[in-house]
């Protein structure tokens, strides 16, 4: 993503992009990084749920066998 914003600065500053469209593209690179920082999220919980350990207390297991 750096990159990306990097090169639309070089172009930015070199007037090859207008200011307007530069504006919305670093919008839309913002709403990109949101997105991937809630999947990064998402699947931190997602892999937290399943490294739980086994929560029966021992008579219940008892009880089972």
């Amino acid at each position: 993503m750096s990159r990306k914003i990097e090169i639309l600065k070089k172009l930015h500053e070199s007037g090859k992009i207008k200011e307007t469209d530069f504006l919305d593209k670093i919008k839309v690179l913002e709403k990109e990084i949101e997105a991937n920082n809630f999947q990064i999220e998402s699947l931190k919980n997602k892999r937290n749920l399943n490294n739980k350990p086994n929560t029966f207390s021992k008579e219940y297991i008892l009880k089972i066998i």
